[in-house]
């Protein structure tokens, strides 16, 4: 089905966006709806990460002075000899297909398409990235507050995870408790995807309520306040923290990170900050995890330094967002 779009560049655009995890909701159902299956999209999704994967190679270092070191080796070929024409088989005079001045021409071209365009390229997607980002906790804010107006002011939660499990394992993750709002329809399915989270998805399936947790783990970008009971919305102060983007203790398969050193911030948006999801639904993002009540660190208990999935939170006031 998508053959007789590949003409249309308003649709090539939206699927752009979509890969690249800016599309708006109305974009996201329009491309959705052009393939039959999941799969289907999903195949041409990975072959554009594949064309855009050179634009996103990590290590590039650009000189500060690269355009003007580029523009004086130009100058430079003014006074370069250009090499004689060869003559051909007719005796006639032959000229190169591109002078040694046109090739020099052509090579700033090319450095300048570098030094310019791509890192211009990156800073415009991690900043749109963190715009959709942002939008997503305010949708998942949004849902929490429809869910507790429906519950008595409960917050979504799903029980108390089985005794001895640690919080990172299935059937004890806490993506459960608000996974709750999708089947209620209070938020989409999308929301839970942060576009900077690389190799995250959006859940695929036409009926959510027939699971209890998101069926993959990297369907939920965001982690989330660890709960041993429910919440009320008036139990919170409003600053307090809800939820975030992913916890550096983890890797991108939600594993603990163990025996290694673990960053300061969430690696969702190239570990510059994250997005952070207050009590009174405001968003805003943020440089350090030490944002929490009196500077406490979101990403992890007080007093603890080695982490095994075992950790409780000793206070309420000591925020601990998992997975």
């Amino acid at each position: 089905m998508m053959e007789k779009h590949k003409r249309d560049p308003e649709w090539m655009g939206d699927l752009l966006g979509y890969q690249l995890g800016l599309a708006d909701e109305q974009a996201r159902a329009r491309i959705e709806s052009a393939f039959a299956t999941p799969a289907d999209l999903q195949s041409v999704c990975d072959r554009l990460q594949r064309c855009l994967a050179p634009l996103d190679a990590d290590g590039v270092e650009l000189p500060r002075d690269l355009n003007k070191s580029i523009l004086d080796r130009i100058e430079k070929t003014k006074s370069l000899e250009f090499p004689a024409a060869k003559a051909n088989e007719n005796g006639g005079n032959r000229k190169p297909l591109l002078t040694l001045r046109e090739l020099a021409s052509l090579a700033a071209a090319v450095l300048l398409f570098v030094g310019i365009f791509i890192p211009g390229y990156r800073q415009a997607r991690m900043a749109a990235q963190k715009v959709a980002c942002a939008n997503n906790l305010q949708l998942i804010g949004n849902g929490h507050v429809a869910y507790g107006e429906m519950n008595d002011s409960q917050w979504p939660y799903a029980g108390s995870a089985p005794e001895g499990t640690p919080w990172y394992r299935e059937g004890a993750r806490n993506s459960r408790h608000v996974y709750q709002m999708i089947p209620l329809g209070l938020v989409s399915a999308s929301a839970f995807v942060c576009p900077g989270s690389e190799g995250d998805r959006v859940m695929q399936t036409e009926h959510p309520e027939d699971y209890a947790d998101f069926p993959d783990i990297r369907n939920c970008s965001y982690t989330t306040n660890f709960l041993t009971g429910p919440w009320y919305r008036q139990m919170l102060r409003p600053d307090d923290v809800i939820s975030a983007d992913l916890t550096p203790l983890v890797d991108r398969s939600r594993r603990l990170i163990v025996g290694r050193w673990v960053p300061l911030n969430s690696q969702s948006h190239g570990g510059f900050g994250q997005t952070v999801l207050r009590a009174d639904i405001s968003v805003r993002f943020h440089t350090s995890p030490r944002v929490g009540v009196e500077n406490d660190d979101i990403y992890r208990v007080i007093g603890v330094e080695d982490y095994n999935g075992f950790e409780r939170p000793r206070q309420r006031s000591d925020a601990f967002l998992i997975p």
